[in-house]
């Protein structure tokens, strides 16, 4: 399967949770961070956990994450990209702006003049994925 509109992939350098906005890895070409609050949002990352729910002698190998430093490059979604799950860290409504909080989650934003990392599409509570 090859990438569809505005999706790329990065390898990750550092630990990067599902569907939160990522920043550039302004230090590492090819790389990419979780992103925090103020930072210029790079796009979305993948829904899905880098690793599968993998159990060895009953201890998980689950990370629960998209990526994690010196693991496989991780799919972003960014710019084109539509009906991306993005966590959001409070209440939102269809057609708010979003950018990224501490956690790299969706924050509402009303600021002019802002990079946003996404539209809401539909409604969403805090800690949600919509």
């Amino acid at each position: 399967m090859g990438m569809g509109p505005g999706e790329s992939s990065l390898f990750p350098n550092g630990n990067i949770a599902c569907s939160v906005c990522v920043k550039l890895d302004e230090t590492t070409v090819g790389y990419a961070l979780q992103a925090d609050a103020g930072s210029e949002p790079f796009g979305v990352s993948g829904p899905f956990p880098s690793n599968p729910a993998i159990e060895i002698g009953g201890v998980s190998l689950d990370t629960n994450l998209a990526g994690v430093a010196g693991g496989p490059a991780i799919k972003i979604y960014g710019v084109n990209s539509t009906n991306v799950p993005l966590r959001v860290a409070g209440t939102t409504a269809i057609g708010d702006r979003l950018i990224p909080d501490a956690n790299g989650y969706g924050e509402v934003t009303t600021a002019d003049q802002k990079r946003i990392g996404a539209i809401a599409r539909e409604p969403g509570a805090a800690n949600q994925i919509i």
